[in-house]
């Protein structure tokens, strides 16, 4: 039998569409004669230019062969570069042992192209220049390491598509087998590796080998029919999908690869595939049901992972959006009731109501500082840290901050490793997480930190997808409180979710913490039961060694120091620029200020004097504050440089960890850490 006379294409189809939606991954299977069966996501640069030229067309057939070619059965996958410049991948696909197929991942690049390579092949074959660029950049790139991830899944999703297959071809020789022979049937019954079954019209099951069995949690198939006795329904985890399986079955004689939710003898649920067919008896009349289930558990929560990282991270995007422009926004409130206040008598009704307009702005600060740390887009500085010190410095804050009926216990073990983190990133974690158990305790109880090393093994990493095996440093944040039941548990982390009454809470605090634990390369999990308390373990990677003492100190200056210093100051955004610009020349400094940052460059070559530092925003149209201050640098020896944003953009840093060396000011500011921050660079031996 062929690969489309064994596999369910269509449905086959649908199932990559939705894996090429929620990924962007390009996926195909051709059959060993080279017929597309499927094709998902291909890239326009293939289908509106490569395969239609003759030249390219031929390019992309010899890629085809070489990867078909160059497959033997039981290899991994195999990876090759065509002619025109993309990367594909692909697998064999193998039923019962035969070759029948072969999969393929692509197209895609490993690294940024060469625009001049391409730029020279829509000459050379006549392409319109501006619609193959464009049709380029959306080419995906992948590291090798996202390819051998996505390989090692799609590999599995391989295997399960031979072992569907294999299951028809069975389930078909076994209806033949039926008719020639009982103990033949049996024996090929008995040996599935699927679970195999068969059940009256009205619901009890009449037969059902070990794998099935197994499946459901059962031991025999005896005890199983003993348990659902009076009708399989109560297998099904939602009645309803039984309802329209048989109605299927009754309307069209089958149904192919129906995936429901079924219940296990110990109440757990397990996900699996039902294929099944009706069977009639000589006179045309439905007799039974007949088929066989594939335990699907395990792409399943695959899946349930993709979707929710996919969702957390678009809400961060979004998240990282608002914050900028609020960001802005903030800045001139926050800086201009500062300078205002600053020339009004406290006894004055106007000093009271800046006061009330500053408390508001610092509330919005905080909010999108929640926002931004849940996105993972805020800005850390990563230094060696002993969280154990870290822990045992904050605890007094903990103390003042808690209430008096919460108890707290420090486990803090003596040979625990270094972690590179952001030492108020770390704080702001551990008093998120406090300040949440003690809303789980509202009589009182005992609140436990605890910082040990541990190792995670590929059995923790593949219960937890998105951690890599290896050391790390344990933060366990544990209370005796009224625990979480499993619906609490499974939105835990998602943003604006809260279970306090309306006014009680904004849904940020545990939000907040998985964005930082997640910026910081760590992972976070819960685990709880209703009535018997909660903890979370904060993983964070474990370095080798490093002086953690020096990450947490911190230098002391006036509150508000001055100089005479020139200042260049680059903002697109009016307000702060006029913020800015006031702030610094009432504490002496020479400003020169503009929103462009080209006229920044014919600014600074005009000024007569030395130009001490740049002060400029990170985002702006044009040219981005780092490109500036390269330019710059290159005509004014000794020039320092402050950034500042609301969302630096990955600009000066890496998903929002700055690069070494670079000094940065988080908008919105106050007129305090402005001058103080600007003070730090001058006073700093290099840029």
């Amino acid at each position: 039998m062929t690969f489309a006379e064994l596999v369910d294409v269509a449905e086959l189809r649908k199932s990559f569409e939705s894996f090429t939606a929620l990924t962007g991954v390009p996926t195909a299977i051709l059959d060993l004669d080279g017929t597309i069966l499927i094709a998902t996501g291909w890239q326009d640069i293939c289908t509106r230019f490569h395969r239609v030229h003759p030249v390219t067309t031929a390019r992309c057939l010899h890629s085809d062969t070489v990867l078909a070619g160059n497959l033997r059965k039981g290899e991994a996958f195999n990876v090759y570069r065509c002619g025109n410049g993309l990367v594909d991948v692909a697998v064999p696909i193998a039923i019962g042992g035969t070759h029948v197929a072969n999969f393929f991942m692509g197209q895609f690049f490993f690294e940024p192209p060469d625009p001049a390579f391409f730029e020279g092949q829509a000459r050379e074959f006549g392409f319109d220049p501006a619609a193959y660029r464009e049709a380029l950049r959306k080419v995906p790139i992948f590291t090798q390491e996202n390819v051998r991830h996505i390989m090692a899944f799609l590999s599995r999703q391989v295997q399960l598509i031979g072992e569907m297959g294999l299951a028809r071809r069975r389930v078909e020789d076994a209806n033949a087998d039926l008719r020639r022979s009982e103990q033949k049937y049996r024996r090929i019954f008995e040996n599935a590796v699927e679970g195999l079954f068969l059940s009256s019209l009205e619901g009890r099951i009449l037969d059902g080998n070990p794998a099935m069995v197994h499946i459901l949690g059962y031991d025999s198939i005896e005890q199983l029919r003993e348990d659902v006795s009076d009708s399989v329904v109560k297998l099904y985890a939602r009645p309803e999908d039984r309802d329209d399986i048989v109605a299927t079955l009754l309307r069209h004689g089958e149904v192919q690869g129906r995936e429901v939710p079924l219940r296990c003898r110990d109440g757990r649920l397990t996900w699996v595939a039902i294929s099944a067919r009706l069977a009639r008896d000589e006179a045309g009349r439905p007799q039974q049901f007949e088929g066989f289930l594939v335990d699907i558990s395990e792409r399943r929560r695959l899946e349930e992972t993709i979707l929710q990282v996919r969702k957390m991270e678009s809400i961060g995007l979004l998240a990282g959006g608002v914050a900028h422009d609020f960001n802005n926004l903030l800045t001139p409130i926050l800086g201009f009731t500062e300078l205002l206040a600053a020339d009004i008598p406290e006894s004055s009704p106007q000093h009271g109501a800046l006061q009330y307009i500053r408390q508001a702005a610092e509330r919005g600060r905080d909010l999108t500082q929640r926002l931004l740390a849940f996105g993972r887009k805020q800005i850390i500085e990563l230094r060696i840290l002993d969280l154990g010190t870290v822990i045992q410095r904050f605890e007094a804050i903990l103390r003042r901050t808690l209430r008096e009926d919460i108890a707290i216990r420090l486990d803090l073990a003596p040979d625990v490793g270094v972690v590179r983190a952001d030492a108020g990133q770390i704080e702001q974690v551990l008093l998120n997480l406090a300040v949440n158990a003690q809303d789980a305790m509202p009589v009182g109880g005992d609140l436990g930190i605890q910082v040990a090393n541990v190792d995670l093994d590929a059995h923790y990493t593949r219960q937890h997808p998105e951690v890599l095996p290896g050391p790390y440093v344990r933060l366990s944040v544990s209370d005796t409180g009224v625990g979480m039941d499993a619906d609490t548990m499974a939105h835990l982390f998602e943003p604006f979710f809260t279970t306090k009454e309306p006014g009680k809470g904004t849904g940020l605090g545990l939000s907040t913490v998985y964005g930082i634990v997640k910026q910081h390369g760590g992972s976070v999990a819960a685990y709880s039961e209703k009535g018997h308390g909660s903890v979370f373990h904060v993983y964070l990677p474990r370095m080798a060694g490093g002086d953690a003492a020096a990450a947490l100190e911190t230098p002391e200056l006036e509150a508000f120091p001055r100089g005479t210093e020139t200042i260049l100051v680059v903002e697109d955004n009016e307000a702060v620029r006029e913020l800015t610009r006031a702030s610094l020349e009432n504490l002496g400094y020479r400003v020169l200020a503009t929103a462009e940052p080209r006229n920044s460059i014919d600014l600074a070559r005009a000024h007569a004097g030395h130009v001490d530092l740049l002060l400029t925003d990170v985002v702006m149209p044009g040219m981005n504050g780092m490109e500036l201050f390269e330019v710059l640098h290159r005509e004014f020896a000794g020039l320092k440089v402050l950034f500042m944003s609301g969302y630096t953009s990955n600009v000066i840093g890496h998903h929002g960890v700055l690069d070494d060396g670079i000094s940065f000011l988080q908008k919105p500011f106050s007129l305090r850490i402005l001058a103080t921050k600007v003070r730090l660079v001058l006073d700093s031996r290099s840029s």
